[in-house]
């Protein structure tokens, strides 16, 4: 399999792209000279890991412990950065499904696009389920074969995991991508290589915002 382009990753959206600003997911955008803010978010960052028992690897801590203890721990934050990273990736998705429809069905020209959008959005978008937004985009825009089902593969992996605590105890073929297991490298590695190549998609089609 190819290695992950970096330079892509870093360019998409979501991903600190557009040039010299970077696009927080905690709201705003961080500006390269804002150091308070990359200080307040480095904080933030170490209070959650702490939190959420995520830390780095630490050869001398884990020779104290069992290797049984070991296993716990590193599967526990695999899993953990794994999740999170699927959820935000296919809620990614449904937030670009939503900009497609829009810059399909709302022209930017309008002086009232604004409050078009929020309606569309608000009482449209909001209340139309994942796949659904797929199959309006799809009959828009012809999806290619191999970017919808990449999309199909990530949402039922998203499902898989969403709704089954330890999905890979009831049954085998869950938590896989790809023919491997989710939690591994090759599996998280092609992942990321479908997610980026399915947002390179969807940034042709509509601008975002």
């Amino acid at each position: 399999m190819d290695a992950v382009d970096e330079n892509a990753i870093h360019a998409a959206p979501g991903f600190g792209g557009w040039g010299g600003a970077r696009v927080l997911p905690c709201g705003g955008i961080m500006e390269n000279s804002d150091e308070k803010k990359l200080e307040e978010m480095i904080e933030d960052y170490w209070a959650i890991c702490s939190l959420l028992g995520i830390h780095y690897i630490d050869n001398e801590l884990h020779k104290s412990n069992t290797t049984e203890d070991n296993l716990i721990q590193i599967d526990e934050i695999i899993r953990k950065l794994v999740i999170g990273e699927i959820v935000r990736s296919y809620t990614w998705i449904d937030y670009a499904m939503n900009d497609v429809m829009i810059n399909y069905f709302i022209t930017r020209k309008d002086k009232s696009y604004l409050i078009k959008k929020d309606a569309f959005i608000n009482k449209i978008a909001d209340k139309i389920s994942f796949c659904n937004k797929l199959e309006v985009v799809r009959e828009i825009y012809d999806i290619p074969k191999s970017e919808y089902k990449k999309i199909q593969k990530i949402k039922d992996l998203r499902n898989d995991l969403a709704h089954n605590y330890s999905p890979e105890d009831r049954n085998k073929t869950k938590a896989v991508y790809g023919s491997k297991s989710i939690f591994t490298e090759p599996g998280m590695s092609l992942f990321v290589s479908d997610f980026i190549e399915i947002q390179q998609y969807f940034v042709k089609l509509a601008p975002f915002g």
